[in-house]
């Protein structure tokens, strides 16, 4: 029997806190995100848990928290407006390190969420991350040999699952601790003590699987040097599996607290499917952010701004909240990358706006301005449908201060606080242009040509009103709005001929008012006055403007426009605004809504809402409508969320009687009467958990904008801190706030939470939506369409398919089109129990094609011609406007044109063609035919090889012939040929001939080539001596014989390792040996073609005799004679010996100088040599007369000037003035001489004596007296 063995470790029991990052906690317990790239390479997986994150990486698992009270107290602190930004937040975190852990162990993700998160962070694009998987469990498959790992949880306990099978060793797992010291209990837990908290891992649990039963197996835990491992003490069956389960449980100091961890909303917006966008800023997780991680394990501190820097969150919800589709996360490092306002398009797309301090914010390729300014700038981003993309973003700003400001009716700034009227808001054109409104204190926020005002006008800001096109990429307008105080612009629409409607506040006496306005000056006169203005976005002109309030402070927040291009106006107002007679109101109150006349001329009706002006907290509005039915609709919070709305009208059918912080109303058209008014939610209370008093802060809502639909929608997002809130169904994504450490039974509040909410009031009569499809709105008949459209409050649905054929109410039908043509579909709605608009229709168009098989005709082509272009083309019988061609090389492969049936195509490369026609409506269907075209290339190529060509008599040529496959051959002459019919044969000619080689093809003129072959005969070759016994030196005639012109040149052998190659065909050549012997002569003779032929003689060489007179030498005249002999020793026999001077003797006595011969001849041939020396005059001196000391470099010294002779042996000079007495004295050959001088003294001009002494040769002895003359 086998038993599946399954080994469980580490069973995590925690309650967390909601996903600071990524993650949103549902009933299915904890969900991890996959690593595709976001973030560093040895992250595989992360969670969110209580006060922290968990990450899985390639070493083990690493945790980190933050101190629970430092954040409630900052957080708190933020709330009340206070600047914490550099408060320091404790934290601490340490690793689990799997040790021997296996490198190929692979972690894979399970039990896949429905929903997806998209992260979009910093400029870095290849960290820029769609649809990231989120799972409810990961496997890691061999962290150790035979061990699995599993992460899950049960509820929002976490369990590590280690899966040991059978036969694998448990003591391989060994878990070591960084950063934190484990310590084992008493009761055999373990306890690790942070900086921060308190972790008690409860003694284990182990058991096996038998027969599907669990058995429990004894097991402590075992710390050696912070690594623990497991123990067995009883052992177990190392057949079957094990389980060792045990429990971890977080403790912190004082349980939770408010704002430990949370979201806070911003703005939400819808989609024409009823989608829900809630847009806010989570509690950042720093630990998700690489390069904020701490570097060791251990204790650290993060500012509060590193923990909580607001970056972009999105999350949509299904229309009926049931299930979250994606979150998406967008910002860079920071600080403060806000959502203020959101908006959706006809394509389902998102656009966000909003404030950023982020230099390095994500934009896309081409964006309008890539580069943040000095301070906070607006952004637009715009995403893909499913929020996987970006399909525009940028900055927008100026670059001297900051380009976005927040102030409200209290002057107060910041992008974070509560309560606060956005500082930008957008809309949409027809063209899905986003338009927009901020308000800005730079000088240099940039404008377009053709602004209403190009700049700034002074105060603390201005209103800005921008236009880009939809990729963000070109602005399309831009422009200052304001006076020379301060003024803000809150809200955007667009009338319905496309006229730009702008509303705000302002300080200034001279904002640009138009003539005919109906309030043209400053009613407040220095105070907050609101306005409204209307601006061409072609000509970009101011055409209408007015101020609207009161003596006091008032602001217009909010415009909504009807069908006749009125104008509604919704602001706050701390002065005595007017009501109309007979309009529902609550005088009093500080809230106004004002209908003005499409050219702001006229106010038509005025009423007042909100809360009583003077109490402790005023009315926030935060959304705004005027519904098909011309219904208004007004929704708020209490100013101050500690406080909450009291004594405001309720109507009997109200969803919330108890007063809260949201309160929300619709009135009569013409403000004629209150139709519905609620409470919504919790006010600021106290509960008391375990002993302490902690506060639960009202529901409130941060600086942004939130919408309702043209149906009477509204889609509202709060900052809640309510465990429960009301009206949550079970059915809800998340249906309690888990963002605290209680359970969904406690009554405890502690976290903060978004809660979005949508509410539905049936006022605004029917509408039939638009029509949508469940493909494409063109095809080929038959084609399917399922009909569809977002219709609202119809009773009844009638579509008309406009091809005859009968109606159909059904909500979605399904409808076949069989026949060609363009349809125009109908839908009509009907309801008898709305108040208005009983009736709607929508329209849209089906076109319906019927492509018809094309029919080709073509003809194959024969090519005798070498070509590299040739046309081809097919003829379509049936032809159609929608004909597409393609044609396609069969073998090379590839389309080479798509252009249409004409083709110019290379038979070099290929001759075989797939044409492919096609009847086709592109993008949608059609028939198509495929057929083949050949080309019959067969050009007239022919060349042979060698050409012409030379052999020798007798020999064969072999012969290739290139030519196009499929030639036939024939060769003439035939005589020699091998075979006159193949390209290939083996030719042996007789004589030099030419042959013809003639190729032929059906249809193809004949194409021939010739070749010549010529042949050389064989020949002799030899020479002639004049004589062959020769002395050394002695030159020799080689006499040619027999060269004719066959002959392509000569190598001569001389025998003595002399040779020489010619191609000289000369008659005669000479030559002389220096060596004597007798040498063989060798005559190798080479032909064209035919093989060498070789002739030999031999030559005799008599040696020279020696004759040796020695060196030249010299002779003293009057000195002893000198003798001369040969001084040769030589074998030879001498013949005969002569001087030059007619000697014959042996010897020859010399007493002159002269040049001497001796010339002697040796038997057999009487070979002779002779020899010269040359006896030179030796033994003398030439002594100057005169010299002149003058150190000119000429004559300046006396010496005798030839006494350099090598043959003296001794000298001796001397100098004597007329006295006799010597002045000058030397022995050296080599020296200067007599400078003139004695004693360093220069001597007189005159006639000194000098007597010279030489010996020569050291036998003959000469002296020399005389007169020497000293010149000065």
């Amino acid at each position: 029997m086998t038993i599946k063995l399954r080994l469980v470790l580490l069973l995590l029991s925690i309650l967390l806190l909601p996903a600071t990052y990524g993650r949103a906690q549902t009933s299915g317990g904890l969900d991890f995100i996959e690593n595709k790239g976001q973030w560093p390479e040895h992250v595989l997986f992360a969670a969110g848990i209580a006060e922290g994150n968990m990450l899985l990486t390639r070493q083990g698992l690493t945790y980190f928290y933050t101190s629970s009270k430092d954040m409630d107290r900052l957080s708190v602190q933020k709330e009340l407006g206070a600047a914490i930004d550099t408060e320091l937040v404790n934290g601490h975190w340490y690793k689990v390190n799997f040790l021997g852990r296996q490198a190929n162990a692979l972690s894979s993700g399970a039990e896949q969420r429905s929903w997806y998160i998209n992260h979009f962070y910093g400029r870095d694009t290849s960290k820029w991350k769609g649809k990231l998987g989120v799972y409810g469990k990961v496997k890691t498959a061999g962290v150790y040999d035979g061990i699995d790992l599993v992460l899950y949880s049960v509820g929002n306990s976490m369990k590590y699952d280690f899966i040991v099978h059978a036969g694998s060793q448990p003591a391989q797992i060994a878990l070591q601790y960084e950063g934190v010291n484990p310590v084992l209990t008493a009761g055999g837990s373990i306890r690790i003590t942070t900086s921060v908290n308190e972790v008690i891992e409860e003694k284990p649990y182990a058991y096996q699987l038998v027969n599907g039963a669990q058995q429990a197996v004894a097991c402590n835990y075992k710390i050696v040097n912070n690594v623990v491992s497991f123990e067995f003490p009883d052992g177990y069956d190392p057949h079957k599996d094990l389980v060792i389960d045990p429990q971890l449980v977080f403790v912190t100091y004082s349980g939770a607290g408010p704002f430990s961890a949370g979201y806070f909303s911003f703005c939400s917006t819808y989609d024409q499917a009823g989608n829900f966008y809630a847009g806010g800023v989570p509690l950042r997780a720093f630990w998700f952010d690489p390069p904020l991680w701490p570097t060791t394990p251990g204790a650290f501190q993060q500012t509060y701004t590193s923990i909580y820097e607001p970056m972009v969150c999105i999350n949509k919800y299904n229309a009926s909240g049931s299930d979250l589709v994606f979150s998406t996360y967008y910002g860079g490092s920071g600080p403060n990358d806000i959502p203020h306002a959101m908006i959706t398009n006809a394509q389902g797309e998102l656009i966000v706006a909003g404030s950023t301090g982020s230099f390095n914010l994500p934009v896309t390729p081409g964006c309008f301005d890539s580069t943040k300014s000095g301070g906070t700038d607006m952004f637009v981003a715009h995403f893909a449908a499913d929020g996987a993309s970006l399909l525009g973003a940028t900055y927008i700003g100026g670059q001297l201060g900051n380009s976005i400001n927040a102030i409200d009716i209290y002057s107060t700034a910041g992008f974070t606080t509560q309560n606060k009227v956005s500082p930008v808001e957008i809309t949409l054109d027809s063209q899905g242009n986003i338009w927009g409104v901020t308000n800005t204190s730079t000088i240099d926020f940039p404008v377009t040509a053709n602004a209403c005002q190009p700049a700034f006008g002074g105060g603390n800001c201005d209103g800005i009103v921008v236009g880009l096109n939809p990729s963000c990429s070109q602005l399309l307008y831009g422009s200052y709005l304001g006076g020379s105080n301060t003024d803000v612009a809150y809200c955007i629409r667009l009338n319905n001929q496309g006229k730009v409607v702008v509303c705000g506040g302002t300080r200034s006496n001279n904002f640009p008012v138009t003539n005919g306005a109906y309030q043209p000056t400053a009613p407040g006169s220095g105070d907050w006055d609101g306005y409204v203005a209307i601006i061409d976005p072609v000509s970009g002109n101011l055409q209408q403007a007015t101020y609207l309030g009161t003596g006091q402070d008032d602001q217009c927040t909010h415009l909504q426009i009807d069908n006749q291009d009125n104008i509604y106006v919704m602001g706050r107002t701390f002065g005595n605004y007017a009501i109309t007679p007979g309009v529902y109101a609550l005088p009093g109150r500080d809230i106004f809504i004002s209908k003005m006349s499409a050219n702001l001329s006229s106010a038509l009706l005025s009423t007042r809402l909100g809360n009583p002006q003077g109490a402790g907290s005023s009315f926030f509005p935060t959304a705004f409508l005027l519904d098909n039915c011309d219904h208004i609709y007004l929704g708020g919070l209490s100013q101050d969320y500690r406080l909450k709305l009291t004594n405001m009208p309720l109507t009997t059918d109200a969803f919330q009687a108890t007063p809260a912080n949201f309160w929300f109303c619709a009135l009569e058209p013409g403000f004629s009467g209150l139709l519905y008014a609620t409470y919504m939610g919790r006010a600021q209370d106290t509960v008391v958990v375990a002993g302490d008093t902690t506060v639960v802060n009202g529901d409130h809502t941060h600086v942004g904008t939130c919408r309702l639909d043209p149906h009477g929608i509204l889609y509202q997002s709060i900052c809640a801190n309510s465990l429960h809130y009301p009206g949550t169904q079970a059915s809800a994504w998340s249906n309690y706030n888990k963002n605290s450490f209680a359970g969904a039974s406690d009554t405890a509040v502690i976290g903060q939470d978004i809660v979005s909410f949508k509410f539905r009031f049936d006022l605004s009569g029917t509408d039939a939506g638009n029509i949508t499809m469940d493909q494409n709105d063109t095809g080929c008949a038959p084609y399917t369409l399922q009909f569809n459209s977002y219709t609202y409050a119809a009773q009844t649905l009638t579509w008309n398919f406009g091809d005859g054929s009968p109606v159909s109410h059904d909500p979605s039908p399904v409808h076949t089109y069989t026949q060609a043509g363009t349809y125009t579909v109908y839908l009509a709605v009907h309801n008898d129990t709305v108040i208005c608009h009983n009736d709607d229709t929508a329209y849209a168009t089906v076109t319906i094609y019927n492509p018809q098989v094309p029919l080709l005709s073509f003809s194959d082509t024969l090519l005798c011609d070498s070509l590299s272009q040739v046309a081809l083309q097919v003829t379509v019988a049936n032809p159609s406007p929608f004909n597409q061609f393609a044609w396609q090389s069969a073998h090379a492969g590839g389309i080479i044109s798509a252009s249409g049936p004409v083709v110019i195509v290379n038979p070099n490369v290929d001759t075989l063609f797939r044409i492919t026609v096609w009847d086709t409506i592109p993008g949608f269907c059609g028939h198509s035919v495929t057929d083949t075209v050949r080309v019959d290339y067969k050009p007239r190529k022919l060349k042979i090889h060698p050409g012409d060509t030379l052999v020798c008599e007798g020999s064969a040529v072999p012969v290739q012939a290139m030519a196009t496959a499929g030639y036939t051959f024939a060769w003439s002459p035939a005589q020699g040929v091998s075979d006159v019919q193949s390209p290939n044969p083996l030719i042996t000619p007789a004589h030099t001939a030419a042959y013809t080689l003639t190729a032929r093809y059906p249809g193809c003129a004949d194409t021939a080539q010739t070749m010549t072959i010529r042949v050389d005969t064989r020949s002799n070759s030899s020479f002639t001596l004049p004589e062959d016994r020769i002395c050394m030196g002695q030159h020799i005639s080689f006499a040619l014989s027999g060269a004719d012109s066959t002959f392509t040149g000569y190598v001569w052998d001389f025998g003595d390792g002399g040779y020489w190659q010619t191609g000289n065909l000369q008659d005669t050549l000479q030559r002389a040996y220096d060596r004597a012997g007798t040498w063989p002569v060798t005559l190798q003779t080479q032909f064209r073609a035919c093989p060498d032929t070789s002739f030999r003689d031999t030559v005799y060489v008599f040696a020279l005799p020696q004759v040796n007179l020695g060196p030249d030498t010299g002779l003293c005249l009057g000195g002893n004679p000198i003798f001369l002999r040969n001084l040769a020793v030589d074998t030879l026999t001498v013949l005969s010996s002569s001087w030059s001077t007619g000697d014959t003797g042996p010897t020859l006595k010399i007493v002159h100088p002269g040049s001497y011969a001796l010339t002697v001849a040796a038997a057999p041939l009487g070979c002779s040599t002779t020899d010269v020396i040359v006896v030179h005059k030796d033994c003398y001196i030439d002594i100057p007369n005169a010299f002149t000391p003058n150190n000119d470099g000429v004559n300046d010294y006396f010496f005798p000037r030839q006494l350099l002779s090598r043959k003296v042996t001794r000298f001796r000079m001397q100098v004597f003035n007329r006295w006799g007495q010597i002045v000058f004295e030397t022995d050296k050959t080599d020296g200067r001489g007599w400078d003139g001088k004695f004693n360093d003294r220069e001597q007189p001009g005159g006639v000194y004596i000098y007597r010279v002494d030489v010996e020569i040769d050291g036998q003959h002895q000469e002296h020399y007296d005389g007169n020497v003359t000293l010149m000065r």
